[in-house]
């Protein structure tokens, strides 16, 4: 939806007004409802304009009808013999006055077709000399914006060093501490005093210390401005060849003969502008001039510098990024492919083996489409590789109903959808595997979502993960510990819990029925008003399991050693503890019925008030 709407706020159709009232919109959403109405503004006001123009050419068309008619009649009569002959064409070219070749032009494009050919760039698409140079200009003055962040972000903390050293306090400690250990040492050593110069840099810095002198005394005999000369820059007899972009720091420089020759622009001083390359070549026409400007660009390898640029800059990004967010022993804190494949397994590196491929395989025109309208629709042989049978993200309902979409239907069932969200007809639901396997649940709260708590758990933890208002049906528990995690008023049948142990996760207003505990010990979790029946505990210890007005029935306990797990105000029938000592335990006011106690002798074990019949203890 975020992406869809993107795109959407960049139609040209749209007024400032619009805009703004979206973004006052999302600044005060909270839910996903409440995105999608503000999403529901623009495209009304996208459908609005629509149908204006639809109106305004249905008026149109009536005003004209009669003229078309008559002019059709006529030319009926006049050419009623001639056959016409339809065809059909993608686009048609028209050449203006402007785009009439001369032989420098062909010249030119030829030998910047040989050198593009050499260079193994025939596949890649051309680009004109002013986009090359608009696209140096914009990635300069990016590199200078970050280099000026960052040295003020250098500056606004070394303040913070400055008054920790004056409290007496490491500020190297503090960075590392706080994850910045690299950008604590950059602080550290740009405060330290610079080291005295040598012989050989006194020696070298004598002599141009008198030429800058000599300069500024030849300036100031000429009557020029010498203020801030001690700052400002000298180029003397240092002449540019062919420079990319003109001086923006001309003001900062002194130029004693050097001149920009050849320059590639057409800025500058008036020396510089006669010398110009650009400026030379105009005696072609405006497409001979550009052409011959290309090659040039070209073959001096510009064009090539610009994404050298472009990948150092990203490279420099990424190592950055690892030295900021790795720990001591070089070890990547975010996930990475193999990081992925240590600690979840070979299933969860499938699906990033997938989605890689999902995007090796996107087209050219899906790239585009992406870009332009948010979102691209897979091809068939996409959908099966993703959805279908092999896939990690297998989903049989997803597969069949993409496949019977036509591709004309999508942008209408986006929009459509969206509208219900908004009007609250459809919830936003995420949609998920069918079982849950090798896919650990950390702080995930499960609410009111009882399809996500009846899939089968199986070698996936359950730590800080709540269940509240999920029933859940034929979900079973295998191989997967609950820590944590609580489940409140959350009913669970037919989803046995099988060598799952559970800590510190409470069973509150949650009726069991057929949900047997098997080799699964149970520490600190106690059942509070959740009776159960059909729920036999089987090799399966309770310490500190407390069962507080919790009756059941037809629950067995085999091989259960229990301490510290109290029976209170829970009665039960027809459900023996067989083999299953307590230590230090009690029943009070729970009576049971048809309960046998068959050779569970324990230590420190009183029943109060608790009354048995048919039963023994």
């Amino acid at each position: 939806m975020s992406a869809l709407m993107s795109t959407k706020l960049h139609d040209k159709r749209l007024k400032p007004r619009h805009i703004s009232q979206h973004n006052n919109c999302t600044k005060l959403a909270s839910s996903v409802t409440e995105h999608a109405r503000c999403v529901v503004i623009i495209l009304n006001r996208l459908d609005d304009q629509r149908r204006k123009i639809r109106k305004y050419k249905k008026l149109k068309f009536r005003r004209t009808r009669f003229r078309r008619r008559f002019r059709r009649d006529i030319m009926d009569d006049l050419k009623e013999d001639e056959e016409f002959v339809i065809q059909q064409r993608d686009k048609y070219e028209l050449k203006g006055k402007k785009e009439m070749v001369s032989p420098f032009s062909n010249i030119a494009k030829h030998l910047t077709n040989l050198v593009r050919e050499k260079k193994n760039k025939e596949k890649e698409p051309k680009k004109r000399w002013q986009t090359v140079i608009n696209e140096i200009k914009e990635e300069l003055d990016r590199i200078k914006k970050k280099k000026k962040d960052r040295e003020e972000f250098k500056k606004i903390f070394s303040k913070y060093s400055r008054t920790m050293k004056m409290l007496g306090l490491d500020p190297k400690q503090a960075f590392e501490k706080a994850g910045m250990a690299s950008l604590g040492e950059e602080i550290a050593d740009s405060g330290n005093t610079t080291e005295p110069m040598s012989e050989e840099e006194t020696a070298l810095k004598k002599p141009l210390m008198m030429i800058r002198d000599g300069v500024k005394l030849g300036m100031m005999l000429a009557g020029k401005n010498v203020s801030n000369f001690d700052e400002r820059k000298i180029s003397l007899m240092s002449p540019q060849f062919m420079s990319v972009l003109p001086d923006e720091q001309a003001n900062d420089t002194v130029n004693l003969l050097s001149p920009s020759v050849f320059a590639l622009h057409e800025k500058g001083s008036e020396l510089d502008q006669m010398l110009s390359l650009s400026k030379a070549m105009r005696f072609l026409s405006e497409n001979g001039h550009d052409e011959w400007m290309n090659l040039i660009l070209e073959a001096s390898g510009v064009t090539e510098a610009v994404e050298k640029m472009r990948i150092d800059e990203k490279k420099q990004e990424m190592e950055s990024f690892r030295k900021h967010f790795s720990n001591e022993k070089g070890q990547p804190m975010y996930f990475t492919k193999q990081n992925v494949s240590e600690m979840y397994g070979e299933y969860e590196t499938s699906k990033i083996d997938s989605m890689e491929s999902l995007h090796k395989s996107m087209s050219a025109a899906q790239m585009h489409e992406m870009n332009t309208t948010g979102f691209a629709i897979m091809t068939p042989f996409q959908i099966s590789q993703f959805y279908g049978p092999g896939s990690p993200y297998n989903d049989s309902y997803a597969y069949k109903n993409y496949r019977n979409i036509r591709r004309n239907d999508i942008p209408h069932m986006l929009e459509n959808n969206i509208h219900r969200m908004a009007r609250e007809e459809q919830a936003f639901k995420v949609a998920r595997r069918k079982d849950v396997t090798l896919s650990p649940l950390l702080f995930t709260w499960i609410v009111l979502a009882p399809a996500t708590a009846s899939q089968p758990i199986i070698l996936s933890p359950l730590v800080f993960s709540p269940l509240i208002l999920s029933p859940s049906a034929l979900g079973p528990l295998i191989l997967s510990p609950w820590i944590f995690s609580p489940l409140i008023l959350s009913p669970r049948v037919l989803a046995p819990i099988i060598l799952a142990p559970t800590i510190f996760s409470p069973i509150i207003l949650s009726p069991l029925a057929l949900s047997p505990l098997i080799l699964s010990p149970a520490v600190a979790d106690p059942l509070i008003l959740s009776p159960f029946v059909f729920t036999p505990f089987i090799l399966s210890p309770l310490v500190m399991v407390p069962l507080i007005l919790n009756p059941f029935c037809l629950s067995p306990l085999l091989g259960v050693p229990n301490s510290l797990s109290p029976l209170i105000l829970s009665p039960f029938v027809l459900s023996p503890f067989v083999l299953s000592p307590p230590f230090v335990n009690a029943f009070v006011l729970s009576p049971y019925v048809l309960s046998p106690i068959v050779l569970s002798d324990g230590l420190l074990f009183t029943a109060v008030l608790s009354p048995s019949f048919l039963s023994s203890l």
